[in-house]
């Protein structure tokens, strides 16, 4: 009876895969030892599973985190060789040419070369090959030295650059300066201070000032006098016109555009650069005058350095109205069109005679308005080629930062402009209708135009600047 009690015992409905049936020679202890020895193999063999496992998985966390640390560790001690490279990244995507790897690692190559005064070997024309060679060099300073050579590198890499010498490396500041520039905004310099007279100052005030000191300046012939007379007929421009002093008291922009009649019936307007407000400027000008029996325009571009280029969508819009193909962008080997963004002035229509006075100093985008009034007729260009400076460039901001505080930004030139005829103005220039070298370019004007007058008026122009 006790034998069938055991048997029923150890023998549920759910027995276990592992189980030891009872055997008829095993008593009852034996079965029970050989029970939990079966169960203890099983548990021994689970848990070295799960200490390899742990050991796996913690040896896997320990080396990533090792690999992490060394990462952050190798980023701090080549962050300036990371912003060479930043800067090789920007170049290969911006710059107008199709510039490869094997050009672009070779000017890093002799420019590391000109630096250290020793030849350098480049491994493959490749990007990684690149890095190589920079993290050798570069570790043979302190971080001081690092700073100032990967500035000096990154320049002179765009700098070498074709065109030559117009991509360059700019710090805050001195990018601040050039936009400023463009602008035609001075913060350094006080107009108002420069003619000394008050803020609040009446016009007839500041008019009385700025004579008083063209008298006593203009006999004066020493460089210091002249400069003071310079001075006081910039800050004179600005301030003694309404509108030009409204402007400059709104956003510190000086104005770009210096406008007279030349009797009887000429409007002449010299645009000295053009700048964002160069747009509302011209407009203004041409509604000053809109009640003169004006039949002729002068505008003289001479000396002019350009400026900002997104200004001329509007400016030629001005004069051969809106969604008009203007001028041409070459870049990465395609041809870009540029359209105006304007309509028509209306009260240009009043000018039946234009002229277009230009000059070696007339460069970028003063350039580039010049060839669309050419190309499509709007008068006639009368001086010497243009200065032949046809590139539009752009800054590009470099995220990489090596000097606490300052932050850099490559100036790339991102397209070439194109003249009328479809050829690059960047070392041509804009050719003149008639040029003033020609012996007989005053008969040219006079049977062009048929107007005495226009052709004594222009000349005179181009006697004084």
């Amino acid at each position: 009876m006790a034998n069938n009690y055991e048997n029923n015992f150890f023998q549920p409905h759910n027995t276990p895969s592992d189980f030891i049936p009872p055997k008829s020679n095993l008593n009852y202890t034996k079965r029970i030892k050989l029970h939990f020895a079966a169960k203890f193999k099983i548990y021994l063999k689970i848990s070295y599973g799960i200490v390899i496992l742990a050991i796996f998985i913690f040896g896997l966390l320990t080396g990533m985190g090792y690999t992490i640390s060394l990462q952050k560790k190798s980023e701090i001690q080549n962050q300036n060789v990371s912003f060479l490279v930043e800067l090789y990244d920007t170049v290969k995507e911006n710059h107008w040419d199709k510039i490869t790897d094997e050009q672009l690692t070779n000017l890093y190559r002799l420019g590391v070369e000109k630096l250290t005064g020793k030849p350098q070997i480049l491994k493959k024309p490749e990007r990684a090959s690149l890095v190589n060679l920079l993290d050798d060099w570069l570790n043979n300073y302190d971080q001081t030295k690092q700073q100032e050579l990967v500035v000096t590198l990154g320049d002179a890499i765009l700098a070498s650059l074709s065109p030559q010498n117009r991509s360059r490396l700019y710090s805050n500041d001195k990018q601040q300066e050039l936009r400023n520039k463009v602008n035609s905004t001075d913060p350094t310099t006080d107009l108002y201070f420069v003619l000394g007279v008050d803020k609040n100052a009446p016009p007839d005030k500041i008019n009385q000032i700025y004579q008083n000191k063209i008298t006593t300046l203009k006999d004066d012939t020493s460089a210091e006098a002249q400069q003071q007379l310079s001075s006081a007929k910039r800050a004179f421009e600005t301030i003694g016109d309404p509108l030009a002093r409204t402007t400059y008291d709104k956003t510190g922009a000086e104005p770009t555009i210096v406008y007279k009649i030349c009797e009887p019936d000429i409007l002449y307007l010299k645009i000295k650069q053009i700048a964002p407000t160069t747009i509302d400027e011209f407009k203004q000008r041409l509604q000053e005058t809109a009640n003169d029996n004006l039949k002729a325009l002068i505008i003289d571009l001479r000396s002019n350095f350009g400026g900002n280029i997104d200004t001329l969508p509007y400016l030629a819009g001005f004069f051969i109205g809106h969604n008009q193909y203007a001028y041409d962008y070459f870049r990465k080997g395609e041809t870009e069109p540029h359209k105006t963004v304007t309509e028509k002035i209306s009260s240009l229509a009043r000018f039946r005679r234009i002229i277009v006075l230009i000059d070696k100093g007339t460069q970028s985008t003063a350039e580039v308005l010049a060839t669309t009034l050419k190309k499509y007729n709007i008068g006639i260009l009368i001086g010497e080629t243009t200065g032949g400076r046809g590139t539009v460039e752009n800054f590009f901001p470099l995220k990489t930062i090596i000097k606490d505080n300052i932050e850099y930004s490559a100036l790339i030139v991102k397209a070439v402009t194109l003249r009328d005829d479809n050829q690059p103005i960047e070392g041509r220039g804009v050719e003149p209708n008639i040029s003033i070298k020609d012996k007989d370019w005053q008969q040219q004007l006079t049977d062009y135009y048929n107007d005495r007058n226009l052709t004594s008026i222009t000349a005179e122009l181009l006697v004084s600047k």
